[in-house]
């Protein structure tokens, strides 16, 4: 069976990027694409279809932005331009689906990008009860194409997700300034094998004394409300120290391997997990001696 190491490293906003993404493989829904320009609303800048900058091989949106200090909304001169996307019927509804995807890429008049070049902005919710999910795009490198994996259990309304939108701020640039975004591939994205997403050990170094080894993960790839079968191991040097068996449903999850009768001795271990008809991944774990058990050792005559 295929072991895949993961690493508990996410990007600073919750971890837009999904560890085993490009390892599995994944079906998709697209929501929007470079043809459908004009289903996106515009203020103070202008959304386009473009053959010119693409990612994927049809064309991107092309959202462009003129930075003017002294225009736009009466109260609010130095505003916000912002393109948004109203989605309707089924495509609101996220519940089923692992990630909210899309490539960005920018071009600009400016030698560097500013601390917030853009946000997105997701809206979920009915009317007066909008839960906003706001994603700062400051990994965003001028002329780079930046790949975004949203994970949808960070959503606190996925079931009901009315709009998409893209904004910057004016004061984050100088008047004048042009701003093109190249944005391509949006799409809806889940697992369709069963997988264990962002497995890690909770606690990546932990004391020998230890009477358990907790680990978080989601589990996807199968249907919701359908229970599997989830293994736990602590590993060392491919030897089994200990494990145990959880059934589970999809959705994120925190497991607690038993170990208290493994009498753990200091060292690098692999917690592995594995779920039926998925590969195992692994996840390091070191263990350094508990002082609490060595002040218990030396009290014994």
């Amino acid at each position: 069976m295929k072991l895949v190491f993961v690493s508990s490293l996410l990007l600073a906003f919750g971890g837009v990027f999904a560890a085993l993404a490009d390892e599995l493989k994944m079906e998709r829904r697209v929501l929007s694409d470079g043809a459908a320009a004009k289903a996106w609303s515009q203020s103070e800048a202008t959304m386009e279809s473009s053959t010119d900058v693409v990612k994927t091989g049809g064309p991107s949106l092309h959202w462009r932005v003129t930075v003017d200090h002294h225009a736009g909304e009466p109260k609010y001169p130095i505003g916000w331009p912002r393109v948004s996307l109203a989605l309707k019927g089924g495509a609101r509804d996220w519940s089923a689906w692992d990630y909210f995807h899309f490539w960005i890429r920018m071009s600009t008049s400016r030698k560097e990008l500013p601390r917030v070049p853009a946000v997105l902005n997701i809206l979920q919710g009915t009317a007066g009860k909008t839960a906003p999910f706001m994603l700062i795009l400051s990994d965003l490198k001028k002329d780079r194409w930046l790949e975004v994996r949203i994970p949808v259990a960070k959503l606190a309304v996925a079931k009901d997700v009315h709009m998409l939108q893209f904004n910057i701020a004016e004061d984050q640039y100088h008047h004048q300034d042009t701003l093109d975004f190249y944005i391509d591939d949006f799409a809806l994205l889940r697992h369709a094998t069963p997988a264990l997403v962002d497995f890690t050990a909770v606690n990546a170094v932990m004391f020998s004394d230890a009477r358990s080894v907790p680990a978080s993960f989601m589990l996807s790839g199968i249907p919701a409300g359908e229970p599997r079968r989830v293994t736990l191991e602590l590993r060392q040097a491919g030897a089994v120290i200990a494990a145990g068996d959880y059934t589970t449903v999809r959705g994120t999850q925190r497991l607690a391997l038993d170990v208290s009768k493994a009498a753990l001795k200091p060292g690098d271990y692999d917690l592995a997990g594995s779920v039926e008809g998925g590969v195992v991944v692994l996840s390091r774990v070191r263990v350094v001696a508990s002082p609490w058990q060595q002040a218990r050792i030396k009290k014994i005559p």
